[in-house]
């Protein structure tokens, strides 16, 4: 048996999503939601979750889509003139060489974001990244630091070694053969799973030994407010849903 927590990435994002997040807890499938605290129904979000305390609810980082929660001055290395977050890759480009002006900016806004959440009355008890920057050396230590200000239990994985991808001849199955806890060790994201049929995700599963985040990115449709210009529109992330759906009944969890 393997041990997995299956997190829903981007709740906050529209309320198709949060209520998709909220099926697939009631079924037993999703025990974590992660959500995003700067788009306009975070507050739909945390009014559903706040029902359910068997599901654990974190914040889910933003640097990459949508406005800043606090007012940063535009064009910047974290903005574009428009005031919206500049895309991911601008943002991990400017963190190879970062200056202090930009992670002065990461760290006041990634600190609103979870101070915005905490006053909701939640506790995070996660924190995880949109688009995974934490990757980044320089902006990951910003994200353990606000974990340890906040005692937050775990942060999202991030080793190569760590990631359970189609193609990964560096993932090390026995990387968390000594872990005793509960916090995952590995990660695997659904969404490049999906043109493999479940069975073949399920197998590489069951061979990691540690504990697994399994990610995925559920929305309920019609979902109105959706937003435009996202690049993972609301139709992939059904047909997401629908794949995780496939998967979980091959799993022997723990």
């Amino acid at each position: 048996m393997i041990r997995v927590i299956v997190t829903s990435d981007d709740c906050g994002l529209s309320e198709g999503i949060n209520l998709a997040t909220l099926d697939l807890h009631t079924r037993g499938i999703v025990s974590s939601a992660s959500v995003l605290t700067n788009f306009p129904a975070l507050q739909h979000a945390l009014e559903l979750f706040r029902r359910y305390p068997s599901l654990s609810v974190g914040v889910h980082l933003n640097l990459s889509d949508g406005l800043p929660v606090t007012r940063v001055p535009s064009p910047s290395a974290l903005t574009r003139a428009d005031g919206r977050f500049r895309p991911v890759l601008g943002l991990l480009t400017h963190a190879l060489r970062p200056d202090s002006r930009l992670l002065a900016l990461v760290e006041h806004e990634l600190a609103a974001q979870v101070d915005l959440f905490v006053q909701y009355g939640f506790v995070p008890q996660h924190l995880t990244t949109h688009m995974q920057f934490h990757l980044s050396p320089p902006l990951g230590r910003i994200v353990l630091a606000l974990a340890e200000r906040y005692q937050v239990a775990w942060v999202r994985p991030h080793r190569l070694r760590a990631t359970v991808l189609p193609f990964n001849p560096l993932l090390d199955p026995y990387l968390g053969a000594t872990s005793g806890g509960t916090s995952p060790v590995f990660l695997a994201v659904l969404q490049p799973w999906r043109r493999f049929a479940p069975q073949r995700l399920a197998r590489r599963l069951q061979l990691l030994k540690g504990p697994i985040e399994l990610v995925v990115h559920p929305c309920r449709l019609p979902d109105s407010s959706f937003p435009a210009g996202m690049r993972y529109g609301a139709r992939e992330r059904a047909a997401e849903k629908q794949y995780l759906e496939r998967l979980w009944p091959l799993i022997d969890t723990a």
